[in-house]
């Protein structure tokens, strides 16, 4: 027995050490699966320390006489070694931290802020402090984390933090909090709120509480145009949501009952209206772009000529026929033209191809109105042609018109240069107070209706021409796309193949290997 206690009690300073280490080794596991230190893993790591400190004591002269051994200096260099290396991989990961770098591999670039966003980002000037309500458990938690490091890597003006709602109700409540996930920005006393963790939500968020104002459209009504309430396929509410996720106001406009286009207009949209204008509203239209108004007019051929009429006077001719297309038609239909290429212009800038389904020509007039300029925007392919026969699609000289088919343009009024006498410096004077006169002419309306807006890059082309017009050009750029549900989905005989090759082939190919090479050299 008093053999047996002598031998315990040498070997408890080692079971002493082994549990503290045990315990280290599970409050490290705990961290890494939580990644908070809670009072569980603080008493674990208290408990470990304390064991291994009172191993240590009781084995303080073998420690001592195990580092005078030669087993010990040839460890310790072994140990130096390791510690370097060690503090490599530290100060390797500390210079990580603060030098980020991103490879953003997918198909979409899901993971990179889109140039509009960056635009806007650049627009902050003040610190725009932003909290994040979500729980600890919450499923996107991580990835609004992520998109706000992105935010934060373009601009040092971005503060974040996260708050957990049920850990903190009262500032939940002081910021009237009532779901999960929602996002508050605030800037210079404004504040906005946001659902969810996606990149269109949370740059028009940042976009309006960082705008001082918010600039008017209005969608003409009343004779059949697209219409911003319908959600069909023909309709314009994507339109609509679309420009207000862009900070402007969208409201309709019936010219018949107001005699007149609103003064707080930035953008008039006339989107191919169906039955004449009235004589009054024709007068209204006129006046409105003499005094420097900004419209964005659509067409569809077989609509009514009062458009057309509208525009002579301002230098465009709009066609009468359709354009076919057989050099980039879109799969395989030549009345749908596929645009890859325009001519330079900031709505065009960088903008990606865009489709036009049924689409007429607009070009400019030969002799144009002094000081007015007309730019074609975009065009079609010398494989093309403007067909008058509409029930048949073959090209025919002298009748037909050969492309390159202008199907886009910009009207712009230029401004004066200064006089000489004092007559022609007050009429320059008077004449740079006036605003100049914008518009963007397209043959087409499908585009910008909910079955085609978010096709290529028809959305930035629409929404491009309003900031353009509205003379916003610093928010022109391509905007971020809708995250896409890229599933990916297997047959049970492709599942086997990978369940099968992973667990069983790969490791029994290497266990074979081995015993190839154990077998080769016994």
């Amino acid at each position: 027995m008093r053999n047996q206690g002598t031998a315990l009690s040498k070997r408890l300073p080692a079971l002493l050490g082994l549990v503290g280490v045990g315990c280290l080794l599970i409050a490290g596991g705990l961290y890494l699966v939580t990644a908070e230190f809670d009072r569980k893993i603080w008493s674990l790591l208290i408990v470990g320390l304390g064991l291994l400190a009172i191993s240590g004591l009781e084995s303080w002269e073998a420690i001592l006489k195990a580092g005078r051994g030669r087993t010990a200096r040839y460890g310790s260099n072994t140990v130096v070694m390791s510690i370097a290396f060690v503090g490599i991989l530290a100060l390797l990961n500390i210079l990580a931290a603060k030098h980020v770098w991103n490879l953003d591999l997918t198909a979409n670039k899901q993971y990179t802020l889109s140039p509009q966003t960056i635009q806007i980002l650049k627009r902050i000037k003040e610190p725009l402090q932003v909290t994040a309500f979500y729980s600890q458990q919450q499923s996107d938690r991580q990835a609004m984390q992520d998109l706000l490091k992105e935010y934060q890597a373009h601009s040092d003006k971005i503060q974040v933090r996260f708050v957990d709602p049920d850990r903190q109700p009262t500032l939940a409540r002081q910021y009237q909090i009532a779901s999960y996930g929602t996002t508050v920005f605030e800037y210079n006393g404004r504040k906005q709120k946001v659902m969810g963790s996606d990149e269109q939500d949370v740059t028009s968020a940042i976009l309006r509480v960082i705008s001082n104002e918010s600039k008017k459209v209005y969608f003409l009504t009343g004779h059949g145009e697209m219409s911003i309430d319908s959600s069909d396929r023909r309709g314009g509410s994507a339109a609509r949501r679309a420009l207000e996720a862009d900070n402007y106001q969208v409201s309709s406009l019936a010219l018949a009952t107001s005699g007149k286009v609103p003064d707080d207009t930035s953008v008039l949209i006339i989107a191919a209206p169906q039955k004449p204008f009235l004589e009054q509203e024709k007068s209204a239209l006129k006046d409105y772009l003499k005094r420097g108004g900004r419209s964005l007019i659509l067409n569809e051929p077989g609509t009514v000529p009062d458009a057309a009429q509208l525009l002579q006077d301002w230098g465009v001719d709009i066609g009468t026929g359709l354009v076919v297309d057989e050099g980039s038609p879109l799969l395989n239909d030549v009345l749908t033209p596929l645009i890859t290429h325009y001519r330079w212009s900031e709505i065009t800038k960088d903008l990606p191809m865009t489709i036009f389904p049924t689409v007429t020509s607009v070009t400019p007039r030969k002799e144009l109105p002094k000081g007015v300029t007309v730019s074609t925007i975009a065009e079609t392919t010398d494989k093309s042609w403007l067909e008058k026969d509409t029930k048949v699609a073959h090209y025919d000289e002298g009748i037909d018109t050969k492309g390159p088919i202008s199907i886009a343009v910009t009207v712009e009024t230029e401004k004066q240069a200064g006089g000489t006498t004092g007559n022609e410096k007050a009429a320059t004077e008077k004449t740079a107070n006036h605003p100049q006169t914008r518009m963007v002419v397209v043959g087409d309306v499908d585009f910008a209706t909910n079955a085609f807006l978010d096709s290529v890059g028809n959305r930035d082309f629409f929404l491009n021409s309003v900031d353009w017009l509205a003379q916003s050009e610093d928010l022109i750029g391509i905007r971020a796309k809708p995250p896409q549900d890229r599933r990916l989905f297997l047959t049970g005989t492709e599942m086997n193949l990978i369940f099968y090759s992973s667990v069983i082939f790969l490791p029994l190919a290497v266990l074979l290997a081995g015993g190839a090479v154990w077998w080769t050299r016994r």
